[in-house]
């Protein structure tokens, strides 16, 4: 497992590799490494054709500025959100009404309950006189 951890290490610093961006160390231990692992060579060509079609890509301008201007951070004046009257009116009556629906709903549940379906006189006569009549 540690040749694994140690491959990916190697494998993730191909890029900084490209852009010159490791130390002498690092680039003496990734150069030992790829003259062992033919999967890591492929991977450097590849990323190699990968810079050099980017490179070769015409640079294109922007078609404006992105930078953000101190301008575009102050609020406006008139702009803030207002929530909607009505619809937040309109939010808490339904709510309130689900909640006297449940709350109805639950109180005749718990009242009523449940028989197994028998009328209450069923339930209390004793099993000989059920049978009789």
């Amino acid at each position: 497992m540690l040749w694994l951890n140690k491959h990916a290490r190697l494998r993730n610093s191909l890029s900084p590799y490209i852009d010159g961006r490791l130390t002498a160390s690092e680039i003496t231990a990734l150069e030992s490494h790829l003259a062992s692992c033919e999967a890591c060579r492929r991977k450097l060509d590849d990323l190699r054709a990968t810079v050099s079609a980017l490179h070769e890509m015409p640079q294109v301008e922007a078609p404006r500025s992105f930078a953000i201007t101190p301008e575009m951070l102050e609020p406006k004046a008139g702009s803030a959100a207002r929530p909607m009257p009505m619809l937040g009116t309109g939010m808490r009556l339904a709510g309130a009404a689900v909640a006297v629906s449940l709350a109805v709903i639950l109180v005749g549940d718990l009242t009523l309950g449940d028989n197994g379906g028998a009328s209450p006189e069923a339930g209390s006569r004793p099993a000989e006189e059920s049978r009789a009549t």
